[in-house]
């Protein structure tokens, strides 16, 4: 599956651009630092947990570790829908002021 690790790394640079509007809520890498599938970022009002539960809701599992930092994880079954269902869910789950 080496050649559509590229593809990954597309969707996760997807992720962090359409996650980046919630910069209020959330700290995002600079889309040119995604160098992978393994994104990090972090919930600047402390509610990683919450977060990560809210997202279960939606079907998106989400790494959690400790208040803040969160991770999102593009692999071979992950597809530009997903993507799209993703940053849909992020933005239900995030105008509660998470």
């Amino acid at each position: 599956n080496f050649p559509r690790i590229k593809a990954d790394h597309q969707r996760a640079r997807r992720l962090v651009e359409g996650l980046a509007q919630y910069g209020n809520t959330l700290e995002v890498p600079h889309p040119d630092e995604v160098h992978s599938n393994i994104i990090y970022f972090d919930s600047k009002l402390g509610k990683g947990p919450e977060i990560m539960s809210r997202m279960e809701e939606f079907g998106i599992k989400i790494g959690s570790y400790g208040d803040t930092r969160l991770r999102l994880t593009t692999h071979i079954e992950i597809t530009d829908d997903d993507v799209n269902h993703t940053l849909n869910a992020f933005s239900q789950v995030l105008q509660n002021d998470y």
